[in-house]
Protein backbone atom coordinates (compact mmCIF):
# COMPACT_ATOMS: atom_id res chain seq x y z
CA UNK A 1 0.00 0.00 0.00
CA UNK A 2 1.10 3.52 -0.58
CA UNK A 3 0.92 5.29 2.76
CA UNK A 4 2.40 8.82 2.60
CA UNK A 5 0.74 9.91 5.86
CA UNK A 6 1.55 6.59 7.59
CA UNK A 7 -2.06 6.07 8.67
CA UNK A 8 -2.05 2.40 7.61
CA UNK A 9 1.33 1.87 9.26
CA UNK A 10 0.00 3.25 12.56
CA UNK A 11 -3.18 1.17 12.29
CA UNK A 12 -1.23 -2.04 11.62
CA UNK A 13 1.14 -1.37 14.52
CA UNK A 14 -1.82 -0.74 16.82
CA UNK A 15 -3.70 -3.81 15.56
CA UNK A 16 -0.72 -6.09 16.12
CA UNK A 17 0.61 -4.37 19.24
CA UNK A 18 -0.19 -7.33 21.48
CA UNK A 19 1.47 -9.91 19.21
CA UNK A 20 5.07 -10.38 18.23
CA UNK A 21 5.69 -8.95 14.78
CA UNK A 22 8.68 -8.24 12.61
CA UNK A 23 9.13 -4.74 11.22
CA UNK A 24 11.86 -4.57 8.60
CA UNK A 25 12.90 -3.14 5.26
CA UNK A 26 14.62 -4.90 2.35
CA UNK A 27 17.71 -2.70 2.70
CA UNK A 28 18.30 -3.90 6.27
CA UNK A 29 21.41 -5.99 6.81
CA UNK A 30 19.46 -8.73 8.61
CA UNK A 31 16.41 -8.69 6.31
CA UNK A 32 16.62 -12.30 5.11
CA UNK A 33 17.20 -13.92 8.53
CA UNK A 34 14.45 -11.80 10.15
CA UNK A 35 11.84 -12.68 7.54
CA UNK A 36 12.87 -16.32 7.54
CA UNK A 37 12.55 -16.56 11.34
CA UNK A 38 9.21 -14.74 11.34
CA UNK A 39 7.73 -17.04 8.71
CA UNK A 40 9.08 -20.10 10.51
CA UNK A 41 7.49 -18.98 13.79
CA UNK A 42 4.24 -17.69 12.26
CA UNK A 43 4.77 -14.03 13.11
CA UNK A 44 3.38 -11.23 10.92
CA UNK A 45 5.94 -9.29 8.88
CA UNK A 46 5.52 -5.61 8.03
CA UNK A 47 7.81 -4.49 5.22
CA UNK A 48 8.53 -0.77 4.91
CA UNK A 49 10.36 1.34 2.35
CA UNK A 50 9.58 -0.98 -0.55
CA UNK A 51 10.65 0.15 -4.00
CA UNK A 52 8.79 -0.65 -7.25
CA UNK A 53 9.38 -4.40 -6.94
CA UNK A 54 9.55 -6.80 -4.04
CA UNK A 55 12.76 -8.67 -3.30
CA UNK A 56 12.97 -11.92 -5.30
CA UNK A 57 13.74 -13.86 -2.13
CA UNK A 58 10.06 -13.43 -1.14
CA UNK A 59 8.64 -15.01 -4.32
CA UNK A 60 8.18 -18.47 -2.79
CA UNK A 61 6.33 -16.98 0.20
CA UNK A 62 3.95 -14.85 -1.86
CA UNK A 63 3.49 -17.70 -4.33
CA UNK A 64 2.51 -19.98 -1.41
CA UNK A 65 4.92 -22.62 -2.65
CA UNK A 66 4.33 -24.93 0.31
CA UNK A 67 5.45 -28.56 0.09
CA UNK A 68 4.78 -31.25 2.65
CA UNK A 69 7.81 -33.24 3.74
CA UNK A 70 7.37 -35.85 6.48
CA UNK A 71 3.91 -34.42 7.25
CA UNK A 72 5.39 -30.95 7.85
CA UNK A 73 4.66 -27.95 5.60
CA UNK A 74 7.85 -26.46 4.18
CA UNK A 75 8.64 -23.40 2.08
CA UNK A 76 11.85 -23.25 0.11
CA UNK A 77 13.18 -19.81 0.90
CA UNK A 78 15.34 -18.08 -1.67
CA UNK A 79 17.69 -20.31 -3.64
Amino acid sequence: MIDPQEQAFKWLNKTYSSTKKVLTKPAAANFVPEVKAAVKNGFPVLLTDIEDTLPAVLDSIFGKEVKTIDNMPMIKYGE
